[in-house]
């Protein structure tokens, strides 16, 4: 029904997928890469053709910052150079990034497909994705680096993503409408023999494993015993968590990232400066940094100091003085 134009379920985005793939495949067959010998076009290219087309026009292709040679009549390995990257020895992706590109729109499920190969990569973080997370991603059995943070994703967490095994870093922090919980995940991973102190690997989410009290917490948090908990989490340490810094300091145009009246209420109150590596009242300070004026440059370097971790540890600074 989602091809059918007269259906109530037609899906737009997939009609103008399928149609631009069913011009595309015939020139697409007369400039066949020689690993396809006699002119074929394996179904499974097919539809990995397909389903990038689709990832472009479910997410607004024409106004994406970068469109990176995007549906032009070559090899789709071909379309945008590093961020997107295949195995030569097949021509499947690995390797998927479109962070801060001004994507907007849903997950569309066909994504997961790509399964098929050996995606490892899925890097989609800092862009206005509106939708749901499909629960197909737990089909996702060879990935390891996904990374939705920081666009407008909301509903349940899928329980299908306890099937992802091979993850090692999982970034669904900076969507403050996401809920459910990702403990069958971790029970999988640490299942698989992962060390979670590895380097490397980390699991980020909007969380609280009991290192943040007082009002600013979201009531509708994700439960997770193996995530580095962002934004809402160690709002209270002494070292200054990544998420206070992303969420007081980036552009909040986009309303789902935007702080509601009790957050910015409680961040007037706690939070007006920073001070060293962290939360002050004291802004008279020649060092405080207002949590309202940071710029670009003042978020990476402070980004780089310090990151929110499990139950807000105190600052070595402060370990040593005690």
């Amino acid at each position: 029904e989602v091809f059918d134009v007269q259906s109530p379920n037609a899906s737009l985005h997939r009609i103008s997928a399928l149609e631009w793939l069913v011009d595309d495949i015939p020139a697409k067959l007369e400039n066949t890469p020689e690993s396809f010998s006699n002119h074929y076009y394996p179904p499974w290219k097919i539809r990995q053709r397909y389903i990038l087309s689709l990832l472009y026009f479910s997410t607004n292709g024409t106004g994406w910052f970068q469109q990176m040679d995007f549906l032009k009549p070559k090899d789709e390995c071909d379309w945008w150079g590093a961020k997107v990257k295949c195995y030569q020895r097949n021509g499947k992706f690995y390797h998927i990034d479109l962070s801060k590109n001004n994507l907007m729109g849903e997950l569309v499920h066909e994504i997961s497909y790509l399964n098929e190969g050996e995606l490892a990569y899925l890097i989609l973080s800092d862009n206005q994705l509106h939708s749901t997370i499909p629960t197909s991603f737990g089909q996702f059995s060879k990935l390891k680096h996904l990374s939705l943070k920081n666009n407008c994703l909301s509903g349940t967490i899928p329980q299908s993503f306890s099937q992802l095994t091979s993850m090692r870093s999982l970034f669904l922090n900076g969507n403050t409408q996401l809920t459910g919980s990702l403990n069958g995940f971790c029970d999988a991973v640490q299942g698989a023999s992962l060390a979670l102190e590895e380097k490397g690997v980390g699991f980020y989410a909007e969380c609280n494993n009991g290192g943040c009290p007082g009002s600013f917490v979201n009531n509708s948090l994700v439960e997770c015993d193996c995530c580095q908990c962002c934004i809402t989490c160690c709002i209270h340490g002494t070292a200054v968590p990544k998420g206070i810094v992303e969420s007081f300091s980036q552009d909040f145009s986009n309303s789902c990232r935007a702080l509601t009246d009790q957050q910015l209420s409680w961040k007037e109150e706690h939070c007006p400066c920073l001070v060293g590596n962290g939360c002050s009242t004291q802004c008279d300070s020649p060092d405080a940094l207002f949590t309202d004026s940071f710029n670009q440059e003042m978020m990476k370097e402070l980004i780089g100091k310090k990151k929110c971790s499990k139950g807000c540890p105190p600052s070595k600074e402060k370990e040593k003085g005690t």
